[in-house]
């Protein structure tokens, strides 16, 4: 059978509809409409036109919604750019399946079931959409440049991650500003600035019965964490039941969400104490006053007792298993085995705690465990189902009071943004230090070693620190960085 065939086949059986093409133009007359999952068809298809590309129609067909990044030089196009500034301020987009194109932008691939998107040119600068009506070239199709489109993360390699409320805000706040810039004047500049810096309510959507509660709950919980007073999160929540409920809920069932809520406790940022002047005198020490000690290990010689690690790559490249593989040899009393000259020093402490935004533990972590032979009496988290989760921020309360009553060996963050304390971002030094210095306050007091998992950024030709997240702080600030990618000719050879 045709190699194509066959790699068009296996998209197929993951619920992709596929068809050939010649370029970027589908062979067939019924054009995209002629998208099949058939295995049959598909063979036959390519057994007629064995050095057609592969095409993977978009929309509800395959229930696909792409974002095609592109490059132009010549235009000044960034489409990269485009989706980093958005994630510095909202947030980052989940790790899905990618592709790097025959023009060395990028498709990234999300699960969507609906159909109220459409497929537009130039959403964002160098950002398209494809959904209804429409198609993407992928691996191992060939460019007219004579490029290879490669996997940066196949399909084989993860699941398509469905598309969340940041990459639809994404979506409906570039739509909503895209439809300002056509409506506006065309002679008059000034009013079509002023459209461009208005930023309609990009999370603006609709909350029918069934989920009101829920939403609502989750918001006040959310705002409880970040430590908000009681007044400020009930005008918070009532505000959202009345612009976005439909209908909205009654003040008594607001004022019981907001009870709720406030159950759990209010999040708090740990600060150094300061020293009163009048403790100063006698606070110095000469050297010879303190005593040199060897490092004390959780895992000789990469995992230092205590201190605050890192795990980071790109999307894809494996970050998840590491740690799960990891946790799992700790539960275990071992060494992970992808260290073979590493040695476990936890002193009979075999207890991991983890954290996880990005995956849910019953059906995806769960198995992964399994398969790393975890013990899992050791194993401790919060679900994703919780709201409690949401509570877990770099020096809050309830995390302090976690480590001090589990007291576990290694503690797992996944992925930082998640974590961090409200309105801290990555890319001011001195919020970073702050947010972070709690954990090595825990680790000092309890040994409890922590792992952070991060994503790298999309720079080029930059070494270790520059690539991870916004943040330079994090590789200063951890004692270990273990960064995980792929060789540049295999990508399904990882490091």
């Amino acid at each position: 059978m045709n190699t194509n065939a066959k790699i068009a086949q296996r998209y197929a059986l993951k619920g992709l509809a596929v068809y050939p093409a010649k370029g970027k133009v589908p062979i067939l007359p019924g054009g995209i409409n002629s998208a099949t999952k058939d295995p049959t068809i598909i063979e036959n298809l390519w057994d007629h036109y064995p050095t057609a590309n592969v095409g993977i129609a978009t929309g509800p067909i395959s229930n696909l919604l792409v974002l095609d990044i592109d490059v132009d030089k010549n235009t000044g196009k960034d489409g990269f750019y485009s989706i980093r500034s958005w994630e510095k301020e909202h947030g980052t987009f989940p790790d899905t399946v990618s592709d790097i194109t025959g023009r060395k932008g990028s498709h990234l691939l999300y699960r969507y079931d609906g159909n109220d998107i459409k497929s537009t040119i130039d959403l964002a600068d160098g950002v398209d959409i494809r959904s209804t009506g429409a198609g993407i070239i992928v691996p191992p199709s060939i460019h007219e440049n004579g490029n290879h489109y490669e996997w940066e993360t196949s399909p084989d390699d993860m699941d398509i991650a469905p598309a969340d409320d940041n990459v639809i805000a994404f979506i409906r706040y570039h739509e909503q500003l895209k439809k300002q810039k056509t409506n506006a004047p065309f002679n008059n500049k000034l009013e079509c600035r002023h459209n461009e810096a208005r930023k309609p309510d990009y999370y603006q959507s609709v909350i029918h019965e069934g989920h009101r509660n829920d939403h609502l709950f989750r918001l006040a919980s959310s705002l409880q964490a970040k430590g908000l007073s009681d007044e400020a999160i009930f005008i918070a929540i009532k505000t959202e039941n009345e612009i976005k409920c439909i209908p909205p809920l009654p003040e008594k069932e607001i004022a019981s969400i907001l009870k709720s809520a406030l159950r759990y406790s209010k999040g708090v940022i740990v600060q150094m104490p300061e020293i009163p002047t009048n403790t100063a005198k006698g606070l110095l020490k000469s050297l010879n006053e303190f005593t040199e000690k060897e490092a004390d290990w959780l895992i000789s010689p990469y995992m230092p007792q205590g201190k605050i690690c890192l795990v980071a790559g790109d999307g894809g490249t494996g970050k998840t298993i590491i740690w799960i593989y990891l946790a799992a040899a700790i539960s275990r009393g071992e060494a992970p085995e992808f260290w073979p000259d590493a040695k476990i020093n936890s002193n009979g402490n075999h207890k991991v705690l983890f954290f996880s935004t990005e995956d849910d533990t019953d059906t995806v972590l769960m198995r992964r465990f399994r398969k790393a032979g975890a013990v899992k009496d050791n194993l401790k988290t919060i679900g994703l189902d919780d709201p409690r989760l949401s509570q877990i921020k770099f020096g809050s309360k309830i995390l302090e009071d976690i480590i001090k009553e589990y007291k576990p060996a290694l503690c797992i963050f996944d992925p930082i943004q998640s974590f961090l304390p409200a309105k801290v971002k990555m890319s001011e030094r001195n919020a970073m230090r702050q947010a972070l210095e709690p954990l090595n306050q825990y680790g000092a007091k309890y040994g409890t070693t922590f792992l952070i998992i991060v994503h790298t950024n999309k720079q080029g030709n930059t070494y270790g620190r520059t690539r991870i997240a916004d943040s330079s702080d994090l590789w200063d600030f951890a004692r270990s960085v273990f960064i995980a990618g792929a060789t540049p000719k295999d990508d399904t050879i990882k490091y």
